[in-house]
């Protein structure tokens, strides 16, 4: 799993060895943006569990590592041709082991031109 990681003035690096931090994180608050803004700012996603997500980002914050998902949107979790495509969502969860994850993100995405 790739781990991108933010850095204070917002620029984006990526890491292959930190992905074990991921584990254990759950809700802590949500964003509002594009698939394409996400895209944008931390590449592609890996894909969702199959389950209840579709696609997922992994990021390495000074807060502590956050995931950004969908969660119970797509035709994973809804069944074929109910759910969301991945590419139409807008409202995206955001993990992580504390609430100073969603702060970084959400300036993350503000920052992405």
């Amino acid at each position: 799993m790739e781990i991108k990681m933010i850095y204070g003035d917002g620029s984006v690096a990526t890491c292959d060895d930190i992905a074990l931090l991921a584990m254990g994180t759950s809700g802590q608050g949500e964003i509002d943006c594009s698939y394409s803004q996400l895209v944008a700012r931390f590449g592609e996603p890996t894909e969702g569990d199959g389950c209840k997500t579709q696609a997922e980002w992994t990021v390495y914050t000074p807060a502590g590592i956050a995931t950004i998902y969908d969660w119970k949107q797509g035709d994973c979790y809804h069944g074929e041709g109910n759910g969301t495509p991945v590419e139409q969502i807008t409202e995206w969860s955001i993990g992580g082991h504390d609430k100073q994850v969603v702060e970084w993100i959400q300036t993350a995405i503000k920052a992405t031109p």
